[in-house]
């Protein structure tokens, strides 16, 4: 498994990089970052740069930055 930290993953949004996960079980990709498959629930997972092109399912507002942006 080769996961992306929230750090890594907000350093690439700064270079114009959008990084998530490819499952190697299922095939699916989860953005953002996370421990596991959002589809399949597997640790199997790989960092990938993503295209920027999908669809937009939920999003998130965050009132706390996360460490390393405060």
């Amino acid at each position: 498994m080769t996961g992306v930290t929230f750090k890594e993953y907000f350093d690439a949004l700064l270079e114009d990089e959008l990084l998530g996960l490819k499952c190697e079980d299922c095939g699916e990709y989860t953005c953002p970052p996370k421990s596991t498959c959002e589809n399949c629930g597997s640790r199997n997972i790989e960092k990938a740069t993503l295209s920027g092109e999908g669809k937009i399912r939920t999003f998130t507002t965050t009132y706390t930055p996360p460490l390393g942006y405060e």
